[in-house]
């Protein structure tokens, strides 16, 4: 048994530097029209149309599995950042970013992990309102929302939250927080008597980690995904002046109980004006 999933999240839809499907229509004055996609955006819509394609080439005849770990909309906190001040227009837009999986023969289920508060409308609303409106649209695919998962993936256990470690505080310490954490998980499951997940699934801070612990005999790998919009006002003073940013997704290869192969489908975008005097 194969499956690829395709974990992605953080497409902020609605964002003026957000996620946004190149075909989406909104309501202006009366009329449908279409979004006017900025540089950016069309940026973010080549990596993640090219994560697509990837999945699509190691799939082969596989089943795809899309899953979104939280944060589909931009919320109602930063009105000035919006794209339009509808908020229904954050769900059109995230239907239309995650609808196109859909196109896909290998894709017959999808799985909407809830995210931050203040960006899907208070207590996950943007996820589960998008699983509704995705099962209407496609009745014949199965389509779930939940704050914490624990998936069976091709005999691969995939433990899926939005929140968990921070990165790492400097360069030379990336990913050291993201291993105590994973090791922490491990020794849980294992004073439980369980067997660890062998995948642990992370989002929230828009940086990809990937690390893999040992613990008691037992091989676990914890990834932090990266974003699918680039950082804004609040956004740049959180990360205290961040100078580059690398958005994209990461296909993981679930084979007969173990995982195989991982591929990060990255770009980097360095947010600095350069001014030569």
């Amino acid at each position: 048994m194969r499956k690829i999933a395709a974990i992605f999240s953080d497409m902020h839809s609605g964002y003026q530097l957000g996620l946004c499907a190149p075909a989406t229509e909104l309501e202006f004055d009366g009329q449908m029209r279409r979004v006017h996609l900025n540089e950016v955006q069309e940026w973010l819509w080549g990596i993640y149309a090219r994560g697509i394609s990837k999945a699509v080439e190691m799939a082969g005849e596989d089943e795809i599995l899309p899953v979104h770990n939280g944060d589909p909309t931009h919320g109602d906190r930063f009105m000035e950042e919006l794209v339009t001040t509808r908020l229904a227009d954050q769900l059109t837009i995230a239907r239309m970013n995650l609808g196109v999986w859909f196109a896909l023969p290998q894709v017959k289920q999808m799985e909407l992990c809830l995210g931050t508060g203040v960006h899907e409308f208070g207590e996950g609303s943007a996820s589960v309102l998008l699983a509704d409106m995705l099962r209407e649209a496609w009745p014949d695919r199965t389509i779930g929302s939940a704050y914490h998962y624990l998936l069976n993936v091709a005999g691969v256990s995939i433990d899926l939250a939005h929140h968990g470690p921070h990165p790492g505080s400097r360069s030379w310490l990336r990913g050291n927080i993201a291993r105590f954490y994973l090791r922490d998980v491990m020794i849980q499951n294992l004073m439980a008597m369980k067997k660890p997940p062998d995948l642990v699934i992370r989002s929230h801070f828009h940086t990809y980690i990937n690390e893999v612990v040992c613990e008691n005999g037992s091989e676990s790998r914890l990834v932090i995904t990266p974003a699918l919009c680039i950082p804004g006002g609040h956004a740049r003073k959180a990360t205290r002046s961040i100078s580059e940013v690398t958005c994209g997704m990461v296909l993981v290869e679930c084979v007969d109980g173990r995982v195989g192969m991982v591929e990060p489908v990255l770009d980097k975008i360095d947010l600095r004006k350069y001014v030569e005097v």
